[in-house]
C-alpha cells in the first residue's frame, strides 16, 4: 500500500513529533491500517505502516492523527509495494535452530495461497520456491503462465525437503507439489539434485514468490512546466517514458504557491504494467492546479505492477 500526505497550508502541517500516530479510515477493513510518522521540523514527511490491516476496497483517507495540524493524509489507490523489487518473502516462517538437526531430518512445509492478476496478466519473476536463509532449495524450473482477471485464484503448495547430512558442510534435498494452481496442472516436480547448506546457524524456511516488478510504484519530481496554484493543489503525470510499459498515472502536489519543490514524491494512481526500465520524464497536465503541459522530469522505482498480487492465507510446518 502506498501512501499520501497531501499538505494543507505549509508541506506537511506544522507541529507534528517523530512517533505520532495515524490509522485509516474509509473502505471496509477488518482490521484498519495504522502507523508512524516521520517528522523534519514539525512537518509530514513520510508515513510508515506498522498495522498493515486487511481492507477490500482500500481506506480513503485518516481518522486519526496525533499531534500537529495542517496536513490532511490521504490513501493512493495502489496496493503494490515497492519491495517487490528483490526476492520476497512472505512474513510467515519458520524457524530452525542452528545444530539441532540430525542426519534425515524432514520437513513438511505447505501453505494455502490466493493468486491475483490484470486483465494483460504479468508472469512471475520465479517461480514458487522454498528458502532455508537464503539458499534456494526446491523450485520448479520455469514459471507458470499467469491467466488474466484471477480476482483470487486459490492454489497449494507442498514442499518436502529433507537434510541428509547436517553441520557446516551439509545437504539439504527434497520435492515440491503444486495443488490447483493456475496455469498449471496439478503435479509433482522432484529436486534431484542435493544442496549445500550449513545447518550449524538458526535458519528461516520461507517461500518467496512474487510477480515480475513492471510498474512504477513510486518516485519524485525533479523540475517541470510552470505551475500555477496554491500549496496542496495538483498536477497530473501520464506518458511515463518507461522501456515498453504503458498505462502509469500519478499525481504530484504543490509545495508552495505556483512551486514544486525539487525531490518532491510523486503518488502514484495506476502503476501501469510492462516496464523493464525506470521512467525519467512523464507528460505534465492540471488537475486542481493550472499546469503548463509538457514534459516534467521525474525518478521513479519499479515494483510489483497494480493489480496482480499473491498473498499467503496459511503457512504450515511440520517436522515429520
Amino acid at each position: 500500500m502506498q501512501l499520501a500526505y497531501v499538505p494543507a497550508g505549509a508541506p506537511g502541517g506544522s507541529g507534528y513529533t517523530n512517533g505520532d500516530t495515524w490509522t485509516g479510515t474509509g473502505g471496509t477493513c477488518s482490521t484498519e491500517p495504522s502507523g508512524l510518522i516521520t517528522v523534519v521540523g514539525g512537518a509530514i514527511t513520510a508515513l510508515s505502516m506498522v498495522t498493515q490491516g486487511a481492507c477490500n476496497p482500500l481506506p480513503t483517507g485518516i481518522s486519526t492523527v496525533d499531534g500537529g495540524s495542517g496536513a490532511l493524509v490521504l490513501f493512493s489507490s495502489c496496493d503494490n509495494l515497492a519491495d517487490d523489487t528483490s526476492a520476497m518473502a512472505f512474513n510467515s516462517t519458520y524457524s530452525i535452530t542452528g545444530g539441532t538437526l540430525s542426519a534425515g531430518s524432514r520437513y513438511l512445509v505447505a501453505a494455502e495461497m490466493a493468486m491475483y492478476s490484470s486483465s494483460t496478466a504479468e508472469t512471475f519473476h520465479a517461480a514458487p520456491y522454498l528458502l532455508y536463509g537464503s539458499t534456494q532449495l526446491i523450485g520448479y524450473a520455469g514459471n507458470p503462465t499467469v491467466p488474466a482477471s484471477l480476482n483470487p485464484a486459490n492454489f497449494e503448495m507442498n514442499f518436502n525437503v529433507t537434510f541428509p547430512v547436517v553441520g557446516a558442510s551439509g545437504q539439504a534435498r527434497g520435492n515440491i507439489a503444486f495443488v490447483g494452481m493456475p496455469g498449471w496442472t496439478t503435479a509433482i516436480y522432484n529436486s534431484l539434485a542435493s544442496r549445500p547448506v550449513s545447518t550449524t546457524a538458526t535458519q528461516t524456511l520461507n517461500m518467496p514468490m512474487y510477480y515480475n516488478t513492471h510498474g512504477v510504484v513510486s518516485g519524485t519530481y525533479t523540475s517541470g512546466p510552470a505551475v500555477t496554484g496554491a500549496a496542496g493543489t495538483t498536477c497530473l503525470l501520464t506518458a511515463f517514458n518507461g522501456t515498453v510499459g504503458t498505462g502509469a498515472t500519478a499525481t504530484v502536489y504543490l509545495t508552495g504557491t505556483n512551486t514544486i519543490a525539487s525531490g518532491t514524491p510523486i503518488y502514484v494512481t495506476n502503476t501501469g504494467q510492462g516496464y523493464t526500465g525506470v521512467s525519467t520524464s512523464a507528460t505534465q497536465g492540471s488537475g486542481t492546479a493550472t499546469c503548463t503541459a509538457g514534459s516534467a522530469v521525474i525518478v521513479t522505482v519499479l515494483g510489483g505492477a497494480q493489480g496482480n498480487a499473491t498473498a499467503m492465507q496459511l503457512f504450515t510446518v511440520i517436522l515429520e
